[in-house]
């Protein structure tokens, strides 16, 4: 295990720095990688320890295969996406020089930011996701171009924004990384507009690092305070009522706390060697996702993290819905589906998607290019959170791609 993890740390450091200049998904992942990869070293001294709280339901027996797992399914997603980095899909760029319409945009994601508290997203459905993308990555949008030509109007633009996304996202997000995305957002955004990411080893991050500290400990006091606040809670209502182990997993835990991944990991290796592996079977529910609903309106909800949970036992359907969720990761989906083989070929095409998504975005063309922007904003947000909690996310790829193709051909 200790080869495997300074092997699987030797990687991240080389794909970071072998090319200080260069911004793109797989840059922002190996950043993700190290965090989760010190918050899982992290976790494994609080079970040598006997001092688990959060994952409670890690298994310590699966520890070294789960961190070989995670290791090796990350190897092969650097090595997929550097063999496709100069390669691309169609492109999906489409750019919008004028400042009318440059305003106009403006005041369409301006609405788009205030619409909690006119509707709730319970209401929008699937849309608020779009929504709560949109809005986020208006942000990098703005901050982009202002970044680049230091105009005091996109300044504005971008705080004005930024502000509005932040109290919306206190208000309606709670306990969410919704919390801190549009200060992601606003980073990326800018440091793109300078395009170069030396600026990340400077003093200019300071204040970022601050931030940073400072969501981590309101993150905290919020996580072990939740039961005190009533405003925009109706979610976590649903998810903590039915169960108490359900609240041990919700109430504890700041920021590292929660990034380590080993407890899923670990409980996907012992699904395996109980039930042998899955051939596909945990990811049938995936195939619904390729049917749009405008064709079949009653199409099931897929929830492959309410069925993991099930499945190792930390969850159960309730009358609405399920009272818990666990990512099983990408790494754990493909090795619980499709074995070692699965796992290395799985992750080799989601690093070879990953880059041939971005190159179609042609992200470093111009700054006004506003739907590629909006998409590789997008990838890199996921990126720097950690590429999804399953393979559902390599759909959601997918599908916002083919969206942004047909917006531009009618462009």
């Amino acid at each position: 295990m200790n080869v495997a993890l300074i092997a699987h740390c030797s990687m991240i450091v080389y794909t970071t720095f072998k090319d200080r200049k260069s911004i793109n998904p797989i840059v922002f992942y190996s950043i993700c990688v190290a965090a989760i990869t010190l918050s899982n070293i992290l976790l494994i001294f609080e079970v040598n320890n006997n001092n688990i709280s959060l994952y409670y339901y890690i298994i310590p027996a699966h520890i070294d295969q789960a961190t070989l797992i995670w290791c090796i399914g990350n190897a092969f997603i650097f090595i997929g996406f550097d063999l496709m980095k100069n390669k691309s899909l169609p492109p999906v760029d489409v750019e919008i020089k004028s400042e009318r319409a440059l305003k106009n945009i403006f005041y369409l994601i301006l609405v788009i930011c205030l619409r909690h508290f006119v509707i709730s997203d319970s209401i929008l459905g699937s849309f608020s996701k779009i929504f709560n993308i949109t809005s986020s990555i208006g942000i990098l949008f703005f901050a982009r171009i202002w970044g680049k030509t230091g105009a005091k109007q996109y300044r504005n633009y971008t705080l004005i924004l930024f502000v509005l996304q932040t109290i919306s996202a206190f208000l309606f997000s709670f306990l969410r990384l919704e919390l801190i995305s549009p200060s992601i957002c606003l980073f990326i955004g800018y440091q793109v507009g300078k395009n170069d990411i030396r600026s990340l080893f400077s003093y200019r991050i300071i204040p970022y690092l601050i931030g940073l500290v400072i969501f981590s400990q309101v993150f905290v006091f919020f996580g072990q305070n939740r039961s005190q606040f009533d405003a925009g809670l109706d979610r976590i209502d649903q998810l903590t009522s039915a169960s108490i182990a359900t609240d041990q997993v919700s109430d504890k835990g700041g920021v590292t706390d929660r990034m380590a991944n080993l407890a899923q990991i670990t409980n996907v290796v012992e699904l395996v060697d109980k039930k042998g592996f899955y051939d596909g079977r945990a990811s049938e529910p995936l195939l619904l996702a390729l049917i749009p609903r405008v064709l079949w309106p009653e199409k099931p909800t897929i929830a492959l993290g309410a069925w993991f949970a099930v499945e190792i036992g930390q969850g159960m359907k309730t009358d609405t819905w399920y009272n818990n969720s666990i990512n099983m990761t990408i790494q754990g989906n493909l090795f619980l589906d499709f074995g070692w083989i699965g796992l290395c070929i799985g992750c080799m095409f989601a690093g070879m998607l990953l880059a041939l998504l971005w190159n179609s975005t042609r992200f470093h063309n111009s700054i006004y290019n506003i739907t590629g922007i909006l998409f590789g904003g997008y990838l890199l947000v996921i990126c720097l959170t950690g590429l999804g909690a399953d393979l559902q996310i390599l759909i959601t790829f997918i599908f916002y791609y083919c969206a942004f193709f047909i917006i531009k051909k009618i462009a």
